[in-house]
């Protein structure tokens, strides 16, 4: 049986980026779950209602939530994939771990504090629950590149 997934933030990352140009590699949670035999994507929450309708119509999801809350405890949900704005990671995985779910996968940065980075590590070991945060752009060959224009201050000396 798939785990049950459920993404809160249904903007450009979350479902829409893989539309726009050609790219090698997956961009989207969206279109990665949707790939996956192991996962379903069973609902979503945003804030904008207007976002939150053209993500399900775009990905076929027919539960949708603009409380979180409401979304966590109407469904049974293995995984929470955060996907929404930044300032807004700390108080949404906040608000997960307080459900039965097995992993948050979070969009970077997890916090904008060490602080509440660490806070929200601790209350995931506490309950059990895995936690993730999406980096993947590290290991592409094209940053790599770039990573290694700006070390060689070809550009120039970068200050910050």
């Amino acid at each position: 049986m798939a785990l049950r997934v459920a993404i809160i933030g249904c903007g450009y990352i979350a479902g829409f980026a893989d539309d726009t140009g050609k790219r090698p590699q997956i961009f989207t949670h969206a279109k990665a779950l949707s790939l996956s035999k192991k996962c379903k994507l069973v609902a979503c929450c945003d804030n904008d209602t207007r976002q939150l309708k053209k993500f399900s119509k775009r990905w076929g999801i027919k539960k949708i939530y603009t409380d979180i809350d409401e979304m966590l405890s109407n469904n049974k949900i293995d995984i929470v994939t955060i996907a929404s704005p930044s300032n807004k990671h700390f108080e949404h995985i906040h608000k997960s771990t307080k459900y039965k779910i097995k992993a948050i996968f979070c969009e970077k940065p997890l916090t904008h504090e060490i602080k509440t980075s660490k806070e929200i590590i601790k209350i995931c070991k506490e309950k059990n629950i895995k936690l993730a945060v999406n980096f993947m752009r590290r290991w592409d060959q094209f940053f790599g590149e770039v990573k290694q224009v700006i070390q060689s201050e070809k550009l120039g000396k970068i200050d910050t």
